[in-house]
């Protein structure tokens, strides 16, 4: 099984976002997405979970999952993928979650859904995917309203929601970036068990999570692919200088001395 962007062409008006960009997750495997900002990763993560937005268009190539092209899909059948088959993680967890409702009543509201699980079942297991999630007062965070919560407790609240879900292919987007150290090592953790049974996509700038779980990286860079391969060579070997800084970003001891800079 597989999800794959092939020879995908992104527009926005004049200008273009994406060129002919190559992209493949297969199932049992986890690849990094880097680069600096404004390189094309959010309009990728877009393109894969079918929220493209006007003025944006795919003008070439196409998404794939496995023999279903997907970005020809109406949306309505397009949106049935999301969820159990490509779950997402994203950046700013407060965007997954409707302020005005419980985190109870969104996350039973999900599994029945997306899953069949409800009731007492579905209780239990969120229960102990909380704790998986070391998110202690289970009941009393089931009972919150999302801005009751830190970011980096609702960042841990979907990232458990997407794993009852067991979704085939994960979709991640800075998943660590409100995470302290000890919550982010679980849930690199958590996505290192889930990798064997599903594929995964992490967008990060974390190097310390792309090198605990991802065995390819690539790297973009103004909408297009600049270097791809196993992690650790395109750590060791960088070919550009923006992948030269950010492999040494891990060996800066100065807070500080470390800037993202675009090519």
């Amino acid at each position: 099984m597989r999800l794959a962007m092939e020879n995908l062409t992104v527009t926005a008006k004049e200008e273009t976002l994406l060129h002919g960009v190559n992209l493949t997750v297969k199932k049992g495997e986890a690849v990094g997405l880097t680069g600096p900002s404004g390189a094309g990763k959010t309009t990728i993560l877009r393109a894969l979970m079918g929220i493209l937005a006007p003025p944006c268009r795919i003008i070439g190539g196409g998404i794939f999952l496995d023999d279903v092209r997907l970005d020809t899909l109406p949306p309505r059948r397009r949106r049935q993928y999301n969820g159990a088959t490509i779950g997402f993680i994203p950046q700013n967890p407060m965007t997954a979650f409707d302020p005005r409702l419980r985190i109870e009543d969104q996350i039973l509201e999900t599994l029945r859904i997306k899953t069949g699980l409800y009731g007492e079942r579905a209780r239990v297991q969120i229960c102990r995917t909380f704790d998986r999630l070391q998110l202690s007062d289970a009941q009393r965070v089931l009972k919150s309203y999302p801005a009751q919560l830190s970011g980096g407790m609702l960042q841990r609240i979907a990232a458990a929601l997407l794993l009852l879900m067991e979704p085939a292919y994960i979709v991640a987007d800075e998943p660590t970036s409100a995470l302290d150290e000890e919550n982010r090592r679980v849930l690199v953790h958590l996505l290192q068990e889930q990798k064997p049974s599903s594929g995964i996509l992490l967008v990060s700038h974390d190097i310390q999570a792309l090198r605990g779980l991802c065995d390819t990286l690539v790297v973009l860079a103004q909408g297009r692919v600049i270097q791809t391969g196993a992690t650790e060579d395109v750590l060791r070997f960088p070919e550009h200088q923006w992948t030269k800084q950010f492999a040494q970003a891990e060996k800066q001891t100065e807070e500080g001395t470390w800037q993202w800079k675009a090519l």
